[in-house]
């Protein structure tokens, strides 16, 4: 009887993930930037894609995107992967990111009493 080994080598994709800057609630007006950041990866050379609410359509292939100022329409579900530039590996799909955009902050006035002196 003759016995002939193998390995199976699996090849995982990598996992993206997407964080904001500042990380903090958003106001319309100011400046966000979300970045795709990939997950235990050493590959410097990545191609970024960013797809927003489902579309097929890349709108951006930075890693950082800032949207300044950002308003109510930049509002959506954002996901983002990467594709090796000098290579055949692609790491999986991010987690989608909520980005909520709420009208601007409003101030209130501080009021305060004084008191009044009578000077007669």
């Amino acid at each position: 009887m003759r016995f002939v080994g193998f390995i199976l080598l699996i090849n995982r994709k990598p996992k993206s993930k997407v964080s904001i800057k500042p990380d903090q609630h958003v106001f319309r007006g100011d400046t966000v930037t979300l970045r795709c950041d990939i997950d235990g990866e050493r590959v410097t050379s990545w191609q970024y894609s960013w797809y927003k609410d489902g579309s097929v359509s890349v709108f951006s292939e930075l890693q950082e995107h800032t949207f300044s100022p950002v308003t109510e329409s930049d509002a959506g579900k954002y996901f983002c992967y990467g594709r090796e530039i000098e290579g055949s590996r692609r790491s999986q799909h991010s987690d989608a990111f909520t980005l909520t955009v709420s009208e601007i902050k409003t101030v209130f006035p501080l009021l305060t009493s004084l008191p009044i002196l009578n000077l007669q």
